[in-house]
């Protein structure tokens, strides 16, 4: 596995080396995404062959009955996707718990980290979906901080995709995030002041005339933004809202949480 610098150019520093750093981490349904800042530079943190997903979000057992995270291939293999979570006590053939399981993803991502990047790590700003409920988010924080890391803020994902998209350099105002759901579409307002981006509130939409009076009902925004593009184009027109590029890709929100871990850490 190759990992870049993620150091500042002609600086290694012991202070820095001894804060430790400060990660963005995303547990999607398919993997475990981490990301580092440093100096505004953000690396997303690959797998060998160059995947979004640091590790698999798998778990189950080797050859000697160990309980093994982040590989495929093994026996008993189940999935430990944030979806996984939503019933963090269910447990597997052997008895392991989802919650023990993905515990161990993030422990075995933490070692692996380490070696690879020399350092400690300090904490992680971890990235939640918009509609989460509070028992998945207390899930998912408990997991990350049983794994080894101390969560350093739980980031709303709408929120997130702004911040890994330069929304904070956009200009003041509020504006439209464009979010799929199970039910059909949501929009998360967001308002963006003295160079933070906050989150305001959100409404759900079954079809592009709901999100068009949504829109309407919001009143003035300076833009929409998606995670597809295409996807949006019709709607923003239809809604006479301006579509904002460079917030497509499924590496913004890890890149937007991994942007304030540093600004915390």
């Amino acid at each position: 596995m190759e990992l870049l610098q993620i150091e500042e150019p002609g600086q290694r520093g012991d202070e820095l080396e001894d804060a430790g750093l400060a990660i963005g981490l995303e547990l999607t349904g398919t993997g475990l995404r981490l990301a580092a800042s440093v100096g505004g530079n953000v690396e997303v943190i690959r797998n060998a062959e160059g995947g979004l997903d640091f590790l698999p979000a798998l778990a189950g057992y080797d050859a000697a009955g160990t309980l093994v995270a982040g590989q495929a291939g093994l026996a008993d293999l189940t999935p430990i996707g944030l979806d996984a979570l939503t019933i963090s006590e269910a447990p597997d053939a052997r008895g392991a718990s989802v919650a023990d399981r993905v515990t161990l993803l993030i422990e075995t991502a933490w070692r692996q980290l380490q070696r690879l990047t020399g350092r400690p790590i300090a904490g992680a700003v971890v990235v939640v979906p918009l509609d989460s409920t509070s028992g998945l988010r207390l899930a998912l924080m408990q997991a990350v901080e049983s794994g080894g890391l101390p969560v350093l803020r739980l980031l709303e994902s709408s929120v997130a995709v702004a911040l890994g998209g330069g929304l904070d350099r956009a200009g003041e105002g509020a504006y439209l995030h464009l979010v799929p759901v199970p039910a059909g579409l949501a929009l998360a307002r967001l308002e963006v002041a003295e160079g933070m981006v906050r989150l305001v509130g959100g409404a759900a939409a079954r079809h592009v005339d709901d999100v068009a009076g949504l829109i309407a009902a919001e009143g003035r925004v300076r833009g929409l933004i998606a995670p597809d593009v295409a996807a949006a184009a019709p709607i923003a027109l239809a809604c006479d809202v301006v579509l904002l590029d460079g917030f497509d890709g499924a590496e913004r929100p890890v890149i937007g949480a991994a942007l304030l871990a540093e600004a915390l850490g």
